[in-house]
């Protein structure tokens, strides 16, 4: 954690700093990007946070962190300039002027404009939060890669997370030769670590066959501890159930105890992505009160958590968000009505409808020299 409070701090300063976070599933990188974004938004910065999913289209995530923060300043004269090269990327930048003659490079031109964006969304320093980044497209890569490059002579921090289990994809190798991203790898538990963590909690007496059986299931990952550790805390001693020693079936029974209000919103979400109330509400049919109070109980399971969001919450994790989604059948996840989004103002569109689909069960149809501390 302190690597990554240090770059935040160095982007207040005007000498940001990029950093990959990586490991395998569950591993506690999601976690560490949100104790990072709640330090950062503790302190006064301005934070933006993308994800990469599978299968998602061009700039999907970059699309996701700037569209509805920018939003305010699609008509600023001074991204007069650029506004054609945002309008590529990002819903509400609408432009009829040519973008790119015919040499020039997409990616350094894009990431010099985000640069003036982010110039006047926040010219005291920004942190930009790129999630599962082991699923971004190449042209993604390229944009991140030239602003890792810049953000030394820039009052902007990049911290990003990937996998790297079973393999890394190519263009997250080439991601992380870039030689001024800093590498951040995390581990797994150790079994002593798991029993350690454990014994911490002070849980109900468990039976040292129980032990053994939930140090072999956890794997060494925080976050299966973490899920365990709740279902120890919420049930009756020794009642714990060896048969949702998975997260997905640890899922399956969270669901099964929410009424079916906050289970139609959990399944909306898990298949249309990061969205609003009012959008949430003309997906679900839910009115105000009734979408209310499923947000609520949802956060109730656990499955949501409250969060910096246009919807005020968020997945405890984004594996359980895939775990919801991969419940549904298809015939079921194609119910959700796509004409809402279609219809909505663009502005409020969730930036993933623009950039590819949302999770992966989703399928939509048919440079100058700077000084340093300062964004120009």
């Amino acid at each position: 954690m302190a690597k990554l409070t240090g770059a935040i701090e160095a982007a207040k300063c005007g000498r940001g700093a990029a950093v990959l976070v990586t490991g395998v599933a569950g591993v506690g990188k999601t976690r560490l990007l949100i104790e990072t974004q709640r330090e950062a938004e503790t302190r006064g910065g301005l934070v933006l946070k993308g994800r990469a999913v599978e299968s998602g289209g061009a700039y999907r995530p970059l699309g996701e962190a700037f569209a509805r923060a920018s939003a305010p300043l699609v008509h600023e004269l001074e991204l007069a300039g650029v506004r054609p090269i945002l309008a590529r990327v990002l819903p509400g930048w609408v432009s009829d002027q040519d973008v790119l003659a015919p040499m020039a490079d997409p990616a350094a031109v894009l990431a010099e404009a985000l640069i003036l964006l982010l110039q006047a969304m926040a010219a005291s320093g920004a942190l930009l939060l790129m999630d599962d980044m082991h699923w971004a497209d190449d042209d993604t890569i390229s944009v991140l890669s030239y602003l890792a490059d810049s953000v030394e002579q820039l009052p902007l921090s990049l911290i990003m997370t990937a996998r790297i289990e079973p393999l890394p994809p190519l263009r997250l190798e080439r991601l992380s030769a870039v030689p001024s991203i800093r590498r951040l790898p995390l581990s797994r538990l150790t079994p002593t670590e798991v029993r350690q963590a454990l014994r911490a909690h002070e849980l109900p007496a468990l039976r040292p066959e129980t032990v053994d059986q939930l140090v072999t299931a956890v794997d060494g990952l925080p976050l299966v501890l973490d899920e365990f550790v709740r279902q120890l805390r919420e049930g009756p001693p020794d009642g714990f159930d060896m048969k949702h020693t998975t997260l997905a079936a640890a899922v399956q029974k969270r669901l099964g105890t929410l009424p079916a209000d906050a289970l139609l919103a959990l399944e909306a979400m898990s298949v249309v992505g990061e969205t609003d109330n009012e959008l949430l509400a003309a997906i679900t049919g839910l009115d105000e009160a009734r979408l209310s109070i499923a947000i609520h109980d949802a956060v109730s399971s656990t499955l949501l958590v409250p969060a910096s969001t246009p919807l005020g919450v968020t997945w405890r994790h984004p594996l359980m968000r895939d775990a919801v989604c991969d419940f549904l059948l298809p015939v079921e996840q194609s119910h959700w009505p796509i004409a809402p989004l279609i219809s909505w103002p663009m502005p409020l569109i969730p930036a993933m409808v623009s950039f590819g689909r949302p999770p992966r069960c989703m399928s939509w149809p048919g440079t100058q020299t700077r000084p340093r501390g300062s964004w120009r």
